[in-house]
């Protein structure tokens, strides 16, 4: 008798998932009991605005986490278990790891490298895009690669540009600091200073966005099926 196969793409998810819970409701506890008016601190206050973040961060990370198996019902498409493997450590990694963890901090490195694996992922489902349309019949079989392609690392930069200004945004609403124009000694950055880390952010998605691209126009091009093995399909291609 053949043994069980681990689903770890739902054990992987299910962890993820929870931990994202617990953050949020540990943030709500720690927002709740920290000192609030003229009995607050400067480093209370830091520690207050802290949590408000990991609060926003885990409440759209548990958002992100339900939209895989939403899609899959409201549009009949399925993830592959690797890619539904590395959307959820990609969340953990983000919202746990780095808001809760500090990890931002504490390795310099950490928002390149998410915002590189982030991106790679976003490449791919805009391949998918075209994929799910070509398997629907609602555009031609016969597209051309690095139409596809080109769409697909257009999509990604896109999506990239909104998340800079959704941080931009609620940077300024809640006073937090997503965009970490604030260093973790207090310093407050200014001037072109204050610009890099959204301009770097900017370039290193455009960076892993084109490899991606390349790799999926070689793959097209050539019919390596090298990128198809990660697309999104329909259910009852299956």
């Amino acid at each position: 008798m053949a043994q069980k196969r681990f689903a770890w793409d739902k054990i992987i998810w299910w962890f993820v998932f929870i931990s994202m819970i617990a953050s949020v409701l540990y943030s709500i506890i720690m927002i709740i009991v920290s000192p609030i008016g003229d009995e607050i601190s400067a480093s209370q206050a830091e520690t207050k605005i802290d949590f408000v973040l990991v609060l926003l961060q885990c409440i759209f990370g548990v958002l992100c986490m339900l939209l895989p198996k939403y899609l899959e019902r409201k549009l009949n498409i399925l993830f592959p278990p690797v890619m539904l493997i590395m959307y959820s450590i990609f969340l953990f990694c983000a919202a746990i790891l780095g808001e809760f963890g500090n990890f931002f901090y504490i390795f310099p490195l950490w928002d390149d490298i998410l915002h590189a694996f982030s991106c790679g992922v976003l490449t791919i489902i805009g391949f998918s895009v075209f994929h799910l349309l070509k398997h629907s019949n609602t555009v031609s079989q016969d597209l051309n690669p690095l139409l596809i392609a080109m769409f697909a690392f257009s999509f990604t930069v896109v999506l990239g540009v909104v998340w800079e200004v959704y941080e931009y945004i609620f940077d300024g609403l809640l006073g937090i600091n997503m965009q970490k124009f604030i260093l973790a000694d207090g310093t407050v950055l200014s001037g072109r200073a204050a610009l890099t880390d959204t301009m770097h952010d900017l370039i290193v998605n455009g960076a892993s966005s084109l490899a991606v691209t390349v790799f999926g126009y070689l793959s097209l091009k050539y019919k390596k099926g090298w990128i198809e093995k990660l697309l999104l399909v329909r259910k009852k291609d299956n």
